[in-house]
């Protein structure tokens, strides 16, 4: 059984593409890393360095300069161990695909399928040990349309008192009942629907922007959202690689596609990133 109408690297570069306007998390996150990836369980760094110590001198003299300063490496190790991978089957990939558009709506949906594992992934770090809450140890507020703006401002409030510069960029994600709160108190939404859900995005709240997305982490009763406020220095994130094949099932009459990609995140600054949890009444 031949697979001509399927070709591996075609399928992989239309879920490559697909990927980039499916995804809402992925879009803020840093992925200028170095290192070789091959498979998974292989290292990559996301480097950086310290910020420099500045000194003073107020008394209109000559400079004198000790000896220069070390500024000390901050690379962050991370391995790549997440993949998301498919398996499924069809009675004649080359008879479908012949027929009509179903190359293009297998290669969609398969898009979206992997698109969702992955930005659940990212949005997950709100779990992970670096990962810091605001209202740790208070109570947490019910989203109202009075209070919603003020719980937004917080979040802020909290990464520039961690040092993160006015000029950086903030996004936050939030769930679709979060944004209809947001909206009713918000009258500035940005109404141009050309632009509007790019990649989730709904708007910008002063310097703040704003993200809606299904995929956002919420408590097992499903009464409070942990939005995921940060900078795009927080997150670290690689998807070096996607691969797929299309093989003759033995046990069945079956064409089978197959495939996976891979891919992984961690938070890189835990003081440009913060956890707003809210609840709704």
């Amino acid at each position: 059984m031949s697979f001509k109408n399927f070709i591996p690297t075609v399928w992989n570069a239309n879920i490559e593409t697909k990927l980039k306007e499916y995804l809402v998390f992925e879009e803020f996150c840093n992925n200028e890393y170095k290192g070789e990836i091959t498979g998974a369980g292989d290292s990559i760094r996301f480097l950086g360095v310290e910020r420099p110590t500045i000194l003073e001198q107020n008394d209109g003299g000559k400079i004198t300069l000790g000896s220069p300063e070390s500024v000390k490496d901050s690379a962050v190790t991370m391995n790549i161990m997440r993949q998301a991978y498919f398996n499924y089957g069809m009675p004649d990939i080359d008879a479908a695909i012949a027929k009509g558009n179903i190359k293009g709506s297998l290669s969609e949906e398969t898009t979206r399928a992997v698109a969702d594992v992955i930005d659940k992934n990212i949005a997950s770090v709100v779990n992970d040990a670096g990962a810091k809450k605001l209202y740790a140890g208070a109570a947490i507020p019910v989203i109202t349309e009075t209070n919603v703006l003020d719980i937004l401002d917080k979040g802020l409030e909290k990464l520039y008192e961690n040092h993160v510069p006015l000029s950086e960029t903030v996004e936050v994600v939030f769930t679709p009942r979060f944004n209809t709160i947001f909206k009713k108190a918000y009258t500035h939404v940005d109404t141009d629907n050309s632009a509007m859900m790019k990649n989730g995005l709904v708007t910008y709240y002063n310097t703040l922007k704003c993200k809606m997305s299904n995929n956002v982490v919420s408590s097992q009763d499903g009464t409070t959202d942990f939005l995921l406020m940060r900078t795009k220095k927080a997150v670290g994130f690689a998807k070096p690689l996607t691969f797929s094949e299309a093989i003759r099932w033995q046990d069945e009459f079956l064409d089978v596609v197959r495939g996976f990609t891979l891919y992984d995140r961690k938070i890189l600054r835990p003081n440009e990133l913060i956890v707003i949890p809210v609840k709704y009444a």
